[in-house]
């Protein structure tokens, strides 16, 4: 659809030009897959944080598709605060995919809450977000329901519970343990100010063509280091790790990596590395992933994001 595609940059670019005096941020995003399919290339541009309403409208147009948003949060002291996301997108070859998500807090109990219902494939939209740390339904049409629930016990203890069906139904059921931070050595005169906050988590994951115990440490720091990794054992294995480092100057870097081959709609192999760094008046962010679907060969590819606050004002004329 160049065409329309070009019809598209030029309304945003007028869009842009009427929204100056707002809130609002260009995303401008190049991204291609190197294998196994090198000619998936995607050039998007697009409109984030527009005010409309009690919320934040978005609106994004590609090579590949259009998309709307709108976002809105609320705040109820002293009770909590409620965050809902709501996308569609249309990719030109057909079909559509709708998007939503909510989140919220009520004194030690917090709930989020995602769903999508979709009549095209993600890769008609995004061709590498099927390899992004998060699992993605990779089905070319359906539905999925995700919730997951957390109740704080009190400060070192919290239970968790998650549900995911419309896909691979399954449910988890968590308790992690945060004790007192570590302290140092004495001895350790570069990091003796810097202690170490460890959590440990233990579960259970049952359901289709899965069941098994969970396992999991999450280690961190106050300059920026956090390293989690969660395990699976049972009738089938898995792991997930990712990594923070502490920022290198104005650069942040991260890396994941997923291995979970009992998951059936989405990739079982996943990995990526991270970058991010302000540019001008901006934040570019660099992506590498990568993976395999279920008995195909390994893919992977890059991504590169550039926003830009419209009204940004970095004190020169």
């Amino acid at each position: 659809m160049p065409r329309t595609f070009l019809i598209a940059l030029l309304s945003l670019s007028c869009a842009s030009q009427a929204a100056q005096s707002q809130a609002t941020q260009v995303d401008l995003q190049l991204s291609s897959q190197l294998w196994p399919q090198p000619n998936a290339h995607t050039a998007q541009i697009g409109l984030s944080e527009l005010p409309l309403g009690p919320g934040q409208f978005s609106a994004s147009f590609s090579n590949r598709a259009a998309t709307v948003g709108y976002r809105q949060s609320l705040n109820l002291p002293p009770l909590g605060a409620l965050d809902s996301q709501t996308e569609l997108a249309r990719p030109w070859r057909g079909g559509l995919r709708l998007s939503s998500s909510a989140s919220g807090s009520l004194g030690p109990v917090a709930l989020q809450v995602r769903g999508e219902a979709f009549s095209a494939p993600l890769s008609a939209i995004h061709p590498l977000d099927q390899w992004q740390e998060t699992p993605r339904d990779l089905r070319p049409q359906g539905w999925n329901l995700n919730m997951d629930g957390r109740y704080r016990l009190d400060r070192r203890r919290i239970i968790g519970v998650g549900l995911e069906t419309g896909g691979q139904t399954n449910v988890t059921a968590v308790l992690e343990l945060r004790p007192t931070p570590l302290q140092p050595s004495e001895n350790d005169e570069e990091t003796s100010s810097t202690p170490l906050n460890l959590s440990y988590r233990a579960g259970l994951r049952a359901g289709q063509s899965v069941f098994g115990v969970t396992a999991g440490l999450t280690l961190s720091n106050e300059q920026g280091l956090e390293w989690r990794t969660d395990a699976l054992a049972g009738t089938q294995f898995g792991i997930t790790s990712r990594l923070t480092l502490p920022p290198v100057g104005d650069t942040d870097f991260a890396f994941y990596l997923a291995y979970e081959p009992w998951r059936q709609t989405s990739a079982p192999l996943r990995y990526g590395a991270e970058l991010s760094r302000p540019l001008g008046r901006g934040t570019v962010q660099i992506t590498a992933r990568g993976g395999q679907l279920h008995g195909g060969p390994v893919g992977g590819g890059f991504e590169v994001r550039y926003s830009l606050p419209l009204n940004a004002d970095d004190g020169q004329p």
